[in-house]
Order: C-alpha cells, then structure tokens, then sequence
C-alpha cells in the first residue's frame, strides 16, 4: 500500500521507506559508482540516484569480484553515465573480470560515449556471468571487439530488456561480441556497425528469445556473425532491415552453424555488390537450419546460399517458396504498429486485408511457448496486431511483439493549484491488465521541484492486485510555503510489476512491465 508524508525541510515530499543495512546509496552516503562499490560486500545493493555521471569514479568501473547489484533509482532514462571518452582519451564503463556470477547486476543505466583501445567499451566481461538488464548503451566505440559489450570465453551474461543502439567497432561485434555463450531476452539491438557482425559477433553460441535486431550493418553479417562452430536458437525474433556489404545481410558464417528459428520474422535484410557471391539472410559454408512458424520476405538479392546447408522449412511464409508441411509463399502483408513495422494487417485491427500468415502456424498460441527467465510466455499473451490484442486460436506466423502491459497507473492531484501552502489529494491507482493472474504491482513517485531538481525514493511495499482488477489509495499532502515550490510542481507515478512466484497460481509472464502517470500542482507564492 502507498503511503505518504510530509516533511517541512527541504525535500518536501517523500515516500516512506525502510532502508536496510545492505543498500549503499550514491551520492547520498558514498560520492561515486566506485566509491559505493568499493564499500560493498556480496549480496548489497549500490543504489544510484537519479542524475549525470561523470568523471573519475564513474567509469572504468570494477566490481572487483563483488556479486551486488548496481542499479539506478528510476531507469535509464533518468540515471545516465557519460564516460566523455574519445580516440585520445580511452575510457570505459563498467568492468567484470574476478568471476562474478550472475548474483552480479548491472541494471537500469544509460552508458554513453565509452571509448577503448581494446575491447568492450561500455562492459567488458573478462571471466563473469552477470545479469545486464533494463540498461541502454548508445554511441561507444571499441577499436577491437564489442563496440558496446565485450564477453569472453570464460563469460556467460544474461542480457534482459536492454537497448543497444548507435554503437561500432573496427573489427568484431559492433553492438555485442561473445565468445561464451550469450542469453538475450526482451532486447533491442539497432544500428549498431562492424566489420564482422554489425549488430552481434557470437562466437559458439546464443539463445535469443523476444529480442528485436533491427538495421544494424557490418561488412559480412549485418545483424549476427560468427567465425567458428556455432549453434544459434532464435525463439520469437525480429531481423529486419540488416546490411552487410558484401554477404549474409542478417547472418554470416564461417564455419558450421545450426540453428533453429521459431516465430521469426527475418525481412528487408539485404548484402551488397563487393564481390563474392552474395545472400539476403544467410550465408554459411555448410550446417543446418530449422525454420519453423516464421515469415522470410522482402531479403535481398536471395535467401540463403545453396552450398552445404541442410535446411528444413514447416508452416512459414518464405518467398519464393519452400517444399515443407504447412509453408506459404504470400505477401504477409505487413503494417506499421505502436513498435514497428512488421505486424500482420488484420481487418479486426482496422486494416483493409487480413494477412495470410493469420492462424497459419503450426499449433495452437496458447500452447506454443517458450522458457523465458525462468518461466514459459507463450505466444498468446504477444501480438501482430496493431491494436494489441493477443493471439489467439491456431498460432500466427513471424515476430509476435509485446502486447499491452500487465501494469497500468493513473494519478491524479486534486486541487492542482493554490497559495503555498495548501493541501491536495493525491489519488494513485494501480491497476492490473491480466485479467486471469494476480500480480504484484509496486509504485513509486518521483517529484521534479518547480525550482529546479527533483527528489524520488522508493516505497518499501507491495500490494497484489487480481486479474482485471485496481487498487487505489489517497492521502492528503500539504505543500509548504518553500520558495522551490513557487511554480509547477510534477508529481510522477511509476508503476511496475514485480510478481514473482508464488501469488496465486504459477506460471507466470514474467515481471518488469512499468507504466507511468502523472500530475501538476502549481504554487503560488503567499
């Protein structure tokens, strides 16, 4: 339950919280990221507050074998590290090398303009397992491999829900290289450039599972190469709009590659005209690849190459045509929605045709699923619509992109004006979208002062809410008579969902949907 209370020095408002004695806050206790690092012990949390971060302590920054969390109050979006690097002066983000597990977190940063001579410019992993989620890593640059992040043989990261944007190296893995096996789930990967592996260098292994790989480039292999054996899964996966410059406009390799592709849309991938012979999707000197449930269209010049692949094709739109069970060569049809171009026209969702990848897969959505940071989703609680209504029936062909959130929030300020000081009512509901699961929804409130800065703090409660159901609470705040407060006041309500088992009955979509609302209340001066 929400609850707050009022403060008459100068932080005005604040949500009431219990802090323990294993959270280390920066600024507020230690002055850097390092420095609160550095005063840790496993299992702490170094929770850094919202605001810019640069300079010594905030970069090149070494967990120095600690299995903590390192995390920001409120997202990327608001907690960002600026490294200020360049080819004169190398710098690089965060650092993993003392066989940190994946009790180790990096989460929810902006890492920007990280630049190395070497590898892995924003997070270089040298022999560590840790999770990377929610973070954005934009315009770093590494002169070897891994332009945003670096992982070795003897690393094995999880990445979740990241955004991996804009980044480049001269040789290997513009976006990600790895040498270790690779998870990725719920990540955007986008123009990113090298010259093997514009998006991804993926040296053994990966597993993909709702990720998005979207017009990155590379001279061989625009959205993922690799050099040696490799053994990809792509579960529910865009590549779209990939280039290489000579072959593999999305993939490239070398060596043997087996892979298998389930729920896939690979579209608009395209190689250039700089020798060799050249292949809009694939190129491999031999290995296998499994399509399943997918929609290939719309690559350039070709699909695949002809020489040493075994490939197998059932219930997926491949144009040109492929023999199999249930394949289709037919225009998908293909509209843009609220997340990209590569949803399925529908005359339900307001399109003026339906797609014939409609209810053309392989079985039933709501019993094709996969195993998603330990628990299944399935492909009826995604969408091709426009609209964002869930599959349903017989499965759709190609990317199913997230549906609506399971976590909706609305607050309300009543009244929104008056002479300081005076009383309004804050009014939050946090409302739960799953109507068949109870989920465990949390808030938090982040004020940005009329007279410049901002104070946020998390509320240390839950509260459950039942499927299709809301909970709302009040409470009446007086505002002081401060001179910060003279002005337009933003009240911002951040909702998330962090159900995990048990409550209620499991499985369950895994947690980390967020939704926010806010609200404005001007003071006056006395």
């Amino acid at each position: 339950m929400l609850k707050a209370v009022t403060s008459l020095a100068l932080i005005f408002f604040y949500l009431s919280v219990v802090v323990s004695a294993d959270v280390i806050n920066v600024p507020g206790e230690q002055p850097t990221i390092q420095a609160g690092i550095n005063a840790a012990v496993h299992g702490d949390t170094v929770l850094v507050a919202d605001g810019l971060y640069t300079g010594p302590g905030n970069r090149d920054i070494n967990f120095g074998g600690r299995n903590i969390t390192v995390k920001s109050e409120s997202g990327p979006l608001s907690c960002i590290i600026d490294v200020q690097a360049s080819a004169s002066q190398s710098f690089g983000g965060f650092y993993l090398n003392s066989g940190e597990s994946e009790l180790a977190v990096i989460e929810g940063f902006t890492i920007r303009n990280a630049y190395v001579h070497g590898s892995g410019a924003a997070i270089h992993l040298g022999d560590a397992a840790p999770v990377i989620r929610n973070n954005r890593i934009e315009n770093c640059h590494a002169d070897s491999h891994g332009g945003g992040i670096y992982s070795s043989e003897f690393s094995s990261p999880v990445l979740i829900g990241n955004t991996i944007s804009g980044n480049e190296s001269w040789e290997w893995g513009g976006g990600i290289f790895a040498e270790g096996y690779l998870h990725l789930r719920d990540n955007l990967i986008e123009l990113n450039s090298a010259a093997l592996g514009g998006g991804i260098y993926a040296d053994w292994g990966a597993n993909f599972t709702n990720n998005r790989i979207i017009g990155n480039s590379a001279d061989y292999g625009g959205a993922l190469a690799s050099l040696g054996y490799s053994y990809i899964v792509m579960e529910n996966t865009l590549v779209a709009d990939n280039h290489a410059a000579v072959n593999g406009g999305a993939f490239w390799f070398m060596d043997e590659a087996n892979c298998w592709f389930d729920n896939c849309t690979l579209a608009g991938n395209s190689a250039g005209s700089s020798g060799g012979v050249l292949y809009g999707v694939v190129y491999s000197f031999y290995g296998s690849f499994r399509i399943d449930n997918s929609i290939i269209w719309g690559n350039s010049p070709d699909n695949f190459d002809a020489s040493g692949l075994t490939k197998s094709f059932a219930y997926t739109d491949i144009e040109g045509g492929w023999s199999g069970e249930g394949n289709i060569d037919a225009d998908p049809l293909f509209v843009t929605g609220p997340l990209g171009d590569w949803y399925l026209s529908q005359t339900s969702a307001g399109q003026a045709a339906d797609s014939p990848c409609l209810d053309s897969g392989s079985v039933s959505a709501d019993v094709l699923c996969y195993e998603y940071v330990g628990n299944p989703i399935c492909m009826s609680e995604l969408t091709t619509r426009t609209d964002r209504g869930l599959d349903s029936g017989q499965v759709d062909m190609g990317y199913h992109y997230p549906a609506a959130g399971s976590v909706s929030a609305s607050l309300a300020c009543i009244p929104v004006l008056g002479t300081l000081p005076f009383a309004t009512a804050m009014e939050v509901t946090l409302a739960n979208r799953f109507v068949s699961q109870t989920r465990r929804i949390a808030g938090r409130i982040h004020v940005q002062l009329a007279g410049g800065g901002f104070f946020s703090n998390w509320r240390a409660g839950y509260t459950n809410v039942a499927g299709g159901s809301s909970y709302t609470t009040s409470w009446s705040q007086t505002i002081p008579a401060l001179g910060s407060l003279i002005g337009d006041n933003h009240f911002i309500l951040g909702a998330e969902d962090v159900t995990a088992a048990p409550y209620n009955q499991p499985p369950y979509p895994p947690a980390g949907d967020t939704d926010t609302a806010s609200c404005t209340v001007t003071g006056i001066a006395p």
